[in-house]
């Protein structure tokens, strides 16, 4: 009987030890995901930086006669 308690308690232990490093490589995988998504952002707004800026002159030529 002490045998199969002290099997169970290190079993235990192997699968804590387990969990908390699965938690350690899920945060830094959604690190890793965070930085490259906000990479694409950056990339795709220089990309496109010229078409953003003529919309947003479009925009605001056209709010200038509203409100006066």
């Amino acid at each position: 009987m002490k045998r199969l308690v002290s099997m169970w308690v290190k079993a235990n232990y192997y699968l804590d030890n387990w969990k908390r490093e699965e938690k350690g490589q899920a945060l830094s995988e959604y690190a890793i995901i965070v930085g490259v998504i906000a990479v694409l952002i950056i990339a795709t707004l220089i990309l496109f930086k010229d078409a953003l800026k003529s919309v947003f002159t479009r925009i605001i030529n056209s709010l200038n006669g509203v409100g006066t």
